[in-house]
């Protein structure tokens, strides 16, 4: 378990390497909120969402990657990774909540069953998506904070 400002600053790191291949081809706008940067989450559950979003997404000219987190009135915390990529169709976002192995996809598929591992059904991950007009992951768990 990692601090989300810990998580955050590794995708940061992540993004850097990924500038270095695919130069402007992509840019990311973070927006945490303050409250949630201690919240204790699994490690490596972010990377996956943003890779997809740069490899996948890409349209002709510029993919905007926008990722926020926030704790909820309902003592949640609600990471949002959203992109205006080329998106998919109602289809394979239905296919998606009843399997994220659909996508082919490892670490998607890691992240999906190891919040429910951790915190249950009612947590996890959900994909919204259409045609033209990106994607956006929504992860959610309960609040876990750091001692320190």
């Amino acid at each position: 378990m990692i601090a989300l400002s810990e998580e955050i600053h590794y995708i940061e790191n992540y993004v850097a390497i990924e500038k270095m291949k695919y130069g402007d081809m992509f840019a990311v706008n973070y927006q945490i909120a303050p409250e949630a940067e201690a919240v204790l989450l699994p490690g490596f559950v972010l990377q996956p969402f943003v890779e997809n979003s740069i490899l996948h997404g890409a349209v002709e000219g510029k993919i905007t990657i926008y990722i926020s987190a926030e704790v909820t009135d309902a003592g949640i915390l609600e990471i949002r990774i959203q992109d205006n990529g080329i998106g998919f169709d109602a289809q394979d976002t239905q296919e998606a909540h009843k399997d994220s192995r659909r996508f082919h996809s490892i670490g998607i598929n890691n992240v999906s069953e190891r919040i429910k591992m951790y915190y249950g059904d009612s947590y996890g991950v959900q994909i919204q998506s259409r045609c033209g007009e990106g994607t956006l992951v929504i992860l959610t768990q309960p609040l876990i904070e750091s001692n320190e």
